[in-house]
């Protein structure tokens, strides 16, 4: 599984979960504005997976503006996730929509 995320460029999109308020749209589209500019300098040298980190899809907040940009650049997701020793309803309750990897969390700390 690591196997396979060393052959993306990850990018990852840190964010408040669903009590921010904010419309999702706009932030998402200024992500999307910023990453096509820094690009345009300095492109990925592989194709891009947007890492997630196994929110419950929600109309706000990170889990919302992370599907929006997935599908803005067309990309496949990755998600990280608790490990069930930690919390086993992380990675039930999580958005899997457009997820090709599923990584949990203590794998990405083994790498660390």
């Amino acid at each position: 599984m690591i196997d396979v995320l060393a052959a993306y460029h990850p990018l990852i999109i840190e964010g408040m979960g669903s009590y921010d308020h904010r419309e999702p749209e706009p932030i998402a589209m200024q992500i999307a504005s910023q990453l096509r500019k820094r690009w345009q300098t300095r492109p990925p040298g592989k194709p891009i997976i947007l890492v997630t980190q196994g929110d419950p899809i929600e109309d706000r907040g990170i889990s919302a503006i992370t599907r929006l940009v997935a599908a803005e650049f067309r990309v496949p997701r990755a998600m990280s996730f608790l490990d069930s020793e930690i919390a086993d309803y992380h990675k039930p309750k999580a958005d899997h929509h457009g997820v090709i990897l599923e990584v949990p969390y203590s794998a990405l700390t083994s790498l660390l």
